[in-house]
C-alpha cells in the first residue's frame, strides 16, 4: 500500500516518471511554456489518462490536443461514465472498455464469402 503522496523536485529519469504506477501519486514539476509540459508529459511510454486544471480556453485547447493519453479531464476529477469509451495509448494497454468502442474491442470480426448455402 502507497498512501495519497505529493512528489516535488522529482529528477527527470526518476522511474516514477517513467513507469504507471498505478497508486495515488500526484508529481509536480514547474514549467516554463504549455510546449514544455505537453513535452514533459508525453515523456513516458504511457498514456492512460491526463489531467488539466485551467480556465484559459486557449490553455485548454492546446493540452488536449497536445497530451498523448486515452482520457484527458478538464478540472474535473471523477471517473468516466460506463457509457464513455475508456482506454490507454502506447503501452497503457489496447483497446477500449465502455460505450460502443469497448463492445467492438472484445469483438473478433469474420467475413465469410461465398455462393449458396451455408450449413
Amino acid at each position: 500500500y502507497w498512501p495519497p503522496t505529493i512528489l516535488t523536485g522529482v529528477p527527470k529519469q526518476a522511474r516514477v516518471l517513467h513507469e504507471e504506477p498505478f497508486g495515488p501519486i500526484l508529481t509536480v514539476a514547474p514549467f516554463d511554456t504549455i510546449e514544455e509540459a505537453i513535452e514533459e508529459a508525453n515523456a513516458t511510454e504511457y498514456g492512460l489518462a491526463a489531467y488539466l486544471f485551467t480556465g484559459a480556453a486557449d490553455t485548454q485547447q492546446k493540452l488536449i490536443n497536445g497530451l498523448s493519453a486515452g482520457a484527458v479531464s478538464v478540472n474535473y476529477l471523477k471517473g468516466v461514465s460506463a457509457d464513455a469509451p475508456y482506454g490507454g495509448v502506447k503501452q497503457s494497454g489496447y483497446g477500449y472498455e465502455g460505450g460502443e468502442q469497448g463492445v467492438r474491442s472484445f469483438q473478433i470480426l469474420k467475413m465469410v464469402n461465398g455462393l449458396g448455402s451455408f450449413g
